[in-house]
C-alpha cells in the first residue's frame, strides 16, 4: 500500500499569503496526501480563502478546515494540527511559505530508502514579501543520512533546518511526544534535537521550500525584539531535546548544562525575566546543574583531578 502524507497548516490571520501557500501544496506531484487547515481564531478572510482554494485547486485531495473554539497560540496550534495527521508521514506547513512541486515525492522516496529515519528535511531558499529570492540563513553540512554526535553538534552550532521543510513519520511523533509549549521561539529546534538524539535523519539537498521573511511574521518579530530570549531558547531547546538521552551522550550533555549556566550568568542583569524563564527550564535538570557547578568550582580551585580521584 503506498505511503500517505498528512499536510497540516496552522493558520492565524494568514489571508495575505495563504492562497499561494495552499496552491503550492495542492500542486504536489505526489498525490496520496490530505490537507487540514487548523484556524486559530483568525479575524480576517483566512477560512474563506482556504475553502475557495481547496474548491478550485484541490480536486481529489481530501481537505478539511478545523476552527479552534479557543485561541491556542502558535505552538498549541501546531500540536492541534498533529491531532489530524493520520497519514504515515506528517508535514506541518506554514501559511506564508511555498512548497516545491516535488517536495513530498522526494521525502517519501527518502523514507523508502531509509525507513528508520526520524525525519527528512529538505534544503530551502528564503524570499521576501514580494517573492524575491533571498539566501538561506544556513545550509546543511550533511547530505543523505546522518545522525549521532556529529549531527547534534552541527545543529548546536547553527540551525540549518527550516521548519516547514521537515517531514516526520507519525510513529515518531507518537514515540517522542508533541511540541514543547514552553518555547515561544524554538519549539521546532527542540523537536529536531529530541528526534535526532534517537534516530538517524535524512537531508534532501534539493530545494523543497521557499521560506518567506516578512515583518508580520511571528518569529521574525520575536527575533528582533527579544534577542536575549531567542538566544536563551536556542540553548534550552538543545538541553531539553537531549534530556531523555543524556546517558547516551554524557559529555555532550554536561557541556550543554554548563553552557546554559554560563548564559544565565551572562544575561542575569540585562534581562532578568528571560533569565528566570531559562532558570525554570534548567531546574528540570537539578542534579546535572549541581554536578556542573561542582566541576566548575573544582576547576577554578585546581582540585578537580583530586576530587575525581577520590570519587573513583
Amino acid at each position: 500500500m503506498p505511503a500517505h502524507v498528512s499536510v497540516a497548516l496552522p493558520v492565524y490571520r494568514g489571508a495575505r499569503y495563504l492562497e499561494a501557500s495552499l496552491r503550492s501544496v495542492f500542486a504536489q506531484s505526489f498525490r496520496n496526501f490530505d490537507v487540514t487547515v487548523v484556524d486559530d481564531g483568525s479575524t480576517d478572510d483566512s477560512v474563506a480563502i482556504a475553502e475557495r482554494v481547496a474548491r478550485d485547486y484541490g480536486a481529489g485531495i481530501p481537505f478539511r478546515i478545523v476552527r479552534n473554539t479557543t485561541r491556542l497560540g502558535l505552538v498549541g496550534n501546531w500540536n492541534r494540527c498533529l491531532d489530524f495527521c493520520t497519514g504515515d508521514y506528517s508535514l506541518l506547513f506554514h501559511q506564508d511559505d511555498l512548497l516545491d512541486v516535488d517536495m513530498l515525492q522526494r521525502s517519501v522516496e527518502a523514507f523508502e530508502a531509509y525507513p528508520k529515519a526520524g525525519y527528512v528535511y529538505s534544503a530551502y531558499r528564503c524570499m521576501d514579501e514580494e517573492n524575491r529570492d533571498l539566501p538561506p540563513w544556513a545550509t546543511s553540512p550533511f547530505g543523505g543520512v546522518s545522525g549521532g554526535i556529529p549531527f547534534i553538534q552541527a545543529l548546536l552550532h547553527e540551525n540549518f533546518i527550516c521548519c516547514p521543510a521537515v517531514v516526520v513519520p507519525r510513529a515518531v511523533y507518537e514515540h517522542v511526544g508533541r511540541y514543547d509549549r514552553r518555547f515561544a521561539f524554538s519549539p521546532d529546534l527542540e523537536m529536531w534535537f529530541r528526534i535526532a538524539s534517537r534516530y538517524e535523519v535524512v537531508c534532501r539537498p534539493e530545494i523543497g521550500v521557499r521560506y518567506r521573511l516578512h515583518t508580520s511574521q511571528a518569529t521574525e518579530a520575536f527575533r528582533h525584539t527579544r534577542k536575549v530570549r531567542a538566544e536563551l531558547e536556542y540553548n534550552c531547546a538543545a538541553l531539553m531535546g537531549l534530556r531523555s538521552q543524556r546517558k547516551v551522550y554524557p559529555e555532550l550533555w554536561q557541556a550543554l548544562v554548563r553552557a546554559n549556566l554560563w548564559m544565565l550568568r551572562r544575561y542575569l542583569w540585562d534581562s532578568p525575566a528571560d533569565t528566570l524563564w531559562a532558570t525554570r527550564i534548567l531546574s528540570r535538570c537539578s542534579i546535572d546543574v549541581a554536578a556542573a557547578l561542582r566541576d566548575s568550582v573544582l576547576e577554578r580551585t585546581g582540585l578537580r583531578r583530586t576530587a575525581r580521584g577520590r570519587a573513583a
